[in-house]
This record gives C-alpha cells, sequence and structure tokens, in this order.
C-alpha cells in the first residue's frame, strides 16, 4: 500500500508522541530518522506551531500579543490548551460579543471579577466590574482610604499623620479651598469651617467619601465637583437635599448616590421626582409610580402603545380603553393572561384570543352590556364571539355576540 506524505507525517507524531528521549521524525530522504528530545518534530512553516526554550511546540493561539494577551482573548486551561466556547460551558459568559459591565455576566477576558447587573459602587460589586469592594484586593473601594499601601492598616484606614482639617470632616483644608476662603453655599462660613458646605442637608465628613484627609473628596458623577460641593452628587436630575441619606431600597447605597433608589429597574433620572398618582410618594422612590396596581419593574419603561408615555407611567398601557388596573386581575403581582399566549392583558391587544380586539368588545355594547373582552363567549350561548360577530342581525340594538337569539326567531341561539 503506498502512503502519502501526510498520512506518513502523522505517523511520525504519532511515534514522537510514543517515544522517551528521542524522537522519529520523516527525513527529507524519504525514511525515519531517530533525533534527540529537543528537536522539533517539523520546522515550523505557519502559525500553528512555535518553538520554545524547551524544545516543545505550543499553538500560535498560545502566545501573548506585544501587550501580553492572547490574541485569542481566550483563557488557557491548566494543562496548557486552549479554552474556547466548545470546551467549557461557563466560559461562555466570558465571550458574549456585545457584553458590558452592568449586564449581570462576570466578563473574565474583559478584566471583570463581578457584576451585579449596575455600574454602580458600594454593593459588592465596583462601578466598572473589577473588584467585589473588600478589603485586601489591592484596589481603593468607596469608603476606603486605601488598600495595600505600607501606611494602610488591616481595615483600609490611612495610618498616616493626617492633614489640617480646621472643621474635622475628614477632608483636608487645603481640599476646601482655604486660602481662596471658598464659601459653595454662600452662606458667609468658608468651606473649611463649614460642615455642610453645599448647603444640602448631608455632612461634609459623610460626602468626603472616607476618613483619610491625605485622599481627595470623593466625585461621584464624575463631573468635576466633588460631592460636598455637588448639589446632586450622583448626577440623576435629583438633588442631594430631596434624595437625602434614605436608602429606599435597602441596598446600602443611599438615594443621593442611588441611581435607581427604588430598584425598579428604571433610572432615577428617568423616574424624576413627580408623582403622578398623587399618593405623596415621587416617582423615583414609588414602586408603582402610576398606581395601576401593576409594579414598576414588571410594566419597565417600555411605551407598548407608543403614545409616548411608558408603561410605568401608562394607566392604560395597550391603548384599549381599559384601565390597566382592571386588566391586572386579582394579583397584579402576576398579571393576567387571559389567553395564555404570553402577553398579559394589559398589554395584549386581545386579551382573550376571539379575534375580536378589547378596544372593539369593550366598546360594543348592547341597552346593558357590553361584550366582555376576556371570555370567547359573552353571552354564553356556545358560539365564539369571532363567530357570533358585533352585527346586530336582528336589530334589536343587541349585537349577535351578547344576544341569545341573534336572529329573533324566538329559537335560542345555543
Amino acid at each position: 500500500m503506498r502512503h502519502t506524505p501526510f498520512a506518513l507525517f502523522a505517523a511520525s507524531l504519532l511515534l514522537f508522541a510514543c517515544s522517551g528521549e528521542t524522537t522519529t521524525k520523516w527525513s527529507d530522504q524519504g525514511s525515519f530518522e531517530q533525533t534527540d528530545e529537543n528537536t522539533d518534530v517539523q520546522p515550523d512553516e505557519g502559525p500553528d506551531l512555535v518553538d520554545q526554550d524547551d524544545g516543545t511546540d505550543v499553538e500560535q493561539s498560545d502566545l501573548p500579543d506585544e501587550d501580553g494577551v492572547d490574541p485569542d482573548l481566550l483563557p488557557d486551561g491548566e494543562d496548557g490548551t486552549d479554552v474556547d466556547l466548545l470546551d467549557v460551558e461557563d466560559q461562555t459568559e466570558d465571550l458574549e460579543p456585545n457584553g458590558r459591565c452592568g449586564d449581570g455576566l462576570v466578563q473574565i477576558n474583559r478584566g471583570e471579577v463581578c457584576d451585579d447587573g449596575n455600574t454602580q459602587s458600594g454593593d459588592g460589586c465596583s462601578a466598572d466590574c473589577t473588584s467585589k469592594e473588600v478589603c485586601g484586593n489591592g484596589i481603593r473601594d468607596l469608603n476606603e482610604d486605601c488598600d495595600g499601601e505600607d501606611w494602610c492598616d488591616e481595615h483600609c484606614r490611612d495610618m498616616r499623620q493626617p492633614l489640617p482639617d480646621e472643621d474635622g470632616d475628614n477632608i483636608a483644608d487645603e481640599h476646601e479651598g482655604r486660602e481662596a476662603l471658598v464659601d459653595s453655599d454662600l452662606d458667609e462660613v468658608p468651606d473649611y469651617l463649614d460642615d455642610d458646605s453645599d448647603g444640602d442637608g448631608i455632612a461634609d465628613a459623610i460626602e468626603a467619601g472616607d476618613s483619610s484627609t491625605h485622599t481627595p473628596p470623593i466625585d461621584s458623577d464624575g463631573d468635576g465637583t466633588p460631592d460636598f460641593r455637588d448639589d446632586d452628587s450622583d448626577g440623576d436630575g435629583i438633588p442631594d437635599a430631596v434624595e437625602g441619606l434614605i436608602d429606599s431600597d435597602g441596598d446600602g447605597i443611599p438615594d443621593y448616590l442611588d441611581l435607581d433608589s427604588d430598584a425598579d429597574g428604571i433610572p432615577d433620572a428617568i423616574e424624576g421626582m413627580g408623582d403622578p398618582d398623587g399618593d405623596g410618594i415621587p416617582s423615583f422612590r414609588d414602586g408603582d409610580s402610576d398606581g395601576d396596581g401593576i409594579l414598576d419593574h414588571i410594566e419597565s419603561n417600555v411605551d407598548a402603545d407608543l403614545d409616548g408615555m411608558p408603561n410605568f407611567l401608562d394607566t392604560d398601557s395597550d391603548n384599549d380603553t381599559i384601565d390597566d388596573l382592571v386588566e391586572a386581575g386579582d394579583d397584579p403581582s402576576q398579571p393576567r393572561d387571559t389567553d395564555g399566549d404570553g402577553t398579559p392583558d394589559y398589554l395584549d391587544p386581545d386579551s382573550d384570543g376571539d379575534s375580536l380586539s378589547d378596544f372593539l368588545e369593550a366598546t360594543t355594547c348592547g341597552p346593558s352590556s357590553c361584550l366582555n373582552p376576556y371570555s370567547v363567549d359573552s353571552d354564553g350561548d356556545s358560539i365564539a364571539d369571532g363567530d357570533d360577530t358585533t352585527f346586530d342581525d336582528d336589530a334589536n340594538g343587541v349585537p349577535n355576540a351578547i344576544d341569545t337569539d341573534s336572529d329573533g326567531d324566538g329559537i335560542p341561539d345555543a
């Protein structure tokens, strides 16, 4: 039997794997010969094999780029082999093509060590998803003076001699503009002597961000104005004086720093300070902003009927003239879905799936009643409303779908 060059080369590789200190290779003369263990089976001619100092070959994809990162962006396994989407199931979340911090997936290859579904610090995962916010990880997190420095203690507190701080608010006088006598809130008390420099009702000692006078005061929204001078520290459009130190959702982040104070998935910047349902609770803190019984986190910021009003503020989200409060059913925490099509009634233009729209059924009436949008047979005559139709065959002022004798012949339709 004639052996092709490729088959002979494959055989040489097999012999190489089974040999000890010597290696068998195919020579240019067409025969096998032995080489020492540091000789390659085949000279490297492409991107698949690269020589190492110890004489072993590795895949090109395993070699770091100039910046030290694998060019294939895949972590190497413990045995040195490349890991891809087919090798380890739990790596799939690391390779989401449109992944980002805040999407709830930890993407190791993008430098993430955590992802709790938001981009906010102080809740156990930093705003950039690179720190689990524990003292001792070498990253200075929110409310830490330091982490890992020689002058840092085991609680991440700065052990250096404090800088001058005349009002004792943990902000050095030099950072409060002592020489220029800066007076941020114009109360005639310079900031370096004022325990609430911006007059928002939140003490500078809290807004400083940590207890060290050596660190600059924190600027939570990155607008260039430190929190102790910023009327809106989180940049959500709601003044700190309104949000205050209350922690509405109990997540450990006070509202003045929380971008979603009620944790309904709708940013405070969108919900604002309005009180559309008049219950005395502003939307940014109200779990049901429109008072329709369906919680904001269920309704979301989507505008189902495209009327310019998002569902969480719209009392008739599908614009069928029936209030969401009615369509929600007996348990608004699990809104009713009459036809079981996966779309709850308050968003379904045909809740009972009888081919007649809720709007048509709710507005097609006789002297005493209208069609029932949540029943396929409004008059109980065993004929579906869609088949009965909304016509009035006997001209008695009662549409067929709610007329038990649609043709007026004295014989019940049933």
